[in-house]
């Protein structure tokens, strides 16, 4: 008769100190419970085979084995009810630090908007009045200016242009096409006998199938190609006259807020053309690239 087992479960016991731990990660918690999970696999095909051995023991004819085996039974059982009571406590205090470490995220991200909020209301008390009033000044300047403007303009003197308003200069001129790079190729292109002037270029994943002077499709089909120069031409084509929008748009003072649309918010604000349609903006904005045969 094989002896009784004793606490077959010593990974279960490294998940127990885990318990005896405060504020514990609920990583380490889950390792534990994994612990503790194959404890309990471990605790029940123990009581499996106990109660096997036990049942077994009962038909034989001294009653000596039948309490040997009924004693690892009762010790399987309980370590098994142990390793069980483990993982729903280490499931609770999983469940409990996950929500924990949630709401320390939540108390962490709150506190440092607090933070920033208070840092912001401090600018707006010191630094905001003395800039208000130094976009307001500039504001009536210009408010100022182009009331002359009007006076001026109804009365020019001999061969003078016409004054222009003070934010005029924010808008930008209309740009001529420009040449961003250049540079020369040679291209695979279809081409025909009959046709001289005729070529279309060979799309990229079809070059590798070219053989000498023709393309050999995975048909078997060829087709006559011939490798012709090229400038490939990068350029960035002309641009209309932008236009920013009006100053009266573009800036609210005093005590604007998110509320308040529009609002000026010290980004760059859009360019638009002279029918109001929003222009592209960026360094990549409008290019285009072209091939262009060498004669």
């Amino acid at each position: 008769m094989t002896k009784t087992k004793t606490a077959p479960i010593a990974i279960g016991n490294t998940a127990l100190e885990i318990l005896n731990r405060e504020n514990v990660p609920s990583a380490a918690l889950a390792a534990a419970r994994d612990q503790a999970r194959e404890a309990q696999r471990i605790a029940t095909d123990e009581t499996a085979a106990a109660e096997s051995a036990y049942r077994a023991s009962l038909l034989l004819p001294t009653a000596t084995a039948s309490f040997e085996a009924k004693t690892r039974l009762d010790a399987a059982v309980v370590e098994r009810d142990r390793a069980a009571a483990l993982v729903d406590e280490l499931t609770r205090r999983h469940d409990v630090a996950i929500e924990d470490e949630k709401e320390a995220a939540r108390r962490l991200a709150y506190d440092k908007a607090a933070s920033e909020v208070a840092t912001v209301q401090k600018r707006l008390l010191l630094e905001y009045p003395k800039a208000a009033a130094q976009i307001a000044s500039i504001l009536e300047d210009c408010r100022t200016a182009e009331l002359q403007i009007m006076v001026i303009n109804r009365n020019l003197p001999r061969d003078a242009e016409p004054l222009r308003w003070p934010d005029d200069c924010r808008n930008v001129a209309a740009q001529p096409e420009e040449i961003v790079s250049k540079r020369a190729r040679s291209v695979p292109c279809f081409v025909r006998s009959d046709k001289p002037d005729f070529y279309n270029p060979v799309e990229e994943n079809e070059i590798a199938n070219i053989r000498g002077s023709f393309l050999v499709t995975s048909y078997g089909q060829t087709y006559p190609v011939a490798w012709l120069e090229f400038d490939e031409i990068t350029k960035r084509p002309a641009m209309p006259a932008a236009h920013a929008p009006p100053l009266h748009l573009d800036v609210m003072l005093p005590g604007a807020t998110a509320r308040d649309l529009p609002i000026w918010d010290g980004k760059a604000q859009p360019r638009f053309d002279r029918n109001g349609d929003e222009l592209e903006s960026g360094p990549g904005a409008g290019l285009e690239t072209v091939l262009v045969r060498r004669k």
